[in-house]
């Protein structure tokens, strides 16, 4: 019989988490779930444009502009 091989790497080691993701863990999960989500990263752009436009908008009011 043929063995089946197993899908899970034959790594022995067992890998360390970088230095970014050990110093930012939050930030770093986040951004790896960002580039899995579509949903997440137009979310993101939506909020960035909103934030960008209401602090343009902020800065007009106070004749900063």
């Amino acid at each position: 019989m043929d063995k089946i091989p197993s899908k899970r790497p034959h790594n022995k080691q067992a890998q360390e988490p970088s230095l970014i993701s050990q110093l930012f863990p939050t930030e770093f999960g986040f951004a790896e779930s960002a580039g899995q989500s579509k949903t997440l990263i137009i979310m993101l752009i939506i909020f960035i444009v909103l934030f960008g436009g209401f602090a343009l908008f902020l800065m007009k009011m106070a004749n900063a502009i």
